[in-house]
């Protein structure tokens, strides 16, 4: 009733649950998605932009193997990627060893605050 002094409890026991947003990781594992998963943690960002999920391997210097981003390109549904490293932008036409070919946009360090803005300009030429 409106104005009762006594609260209201329900009959039973009640049992408060915290509920806090799951990681990617931990939304994979939830899933079941133990491929995935395994993919996902060899790349170290993914950037996501409309409606793909773009990889970004970071490199300490200008060369080395790209083992990751093959990967990860193998099972992608699209034909884009990031490259981060010190050295200058350039965009390549790029393949993993099965074959399949991407389109692997190369940024100097500096330039990662734009990714989005790059990302535009990849996908959209």
């Amino acid at each position: 009733m409106i104005g009762d002094p006594k609260p209201a409890f329900p009959v039973g026991r009640v049992q408060y649950l915290y509920m806090y947003p799951l990681s990617f990781d931990e939304f994979l594992a939830a899933t079941g998605e133990d491929q995935a998963r395994k993919y996902y943690h060899t790349i170290p960002y993914i950037v996501s932009y409309r409606h793909y999920v773009i990889p970004v391997e970071v490199k300490s210097g200008k060369t080395g193997t790209l083992r990751s981003l093959y990967q990860f390109m193998n099972r992608a549904d699209h034909a884009f990627a990031l490259r981060l490293y010190a050295g200058p932008i350039h965009r390549t036409k790029a393949s993993i060893p099965d074959g399949k070919t991407y389109d692997l946009l190369i940024l100097p360090y500096f330039l990662a605050g734009k990714l989005h803005d790059y990302l535009t300009w990849l996908i959209n030429e």
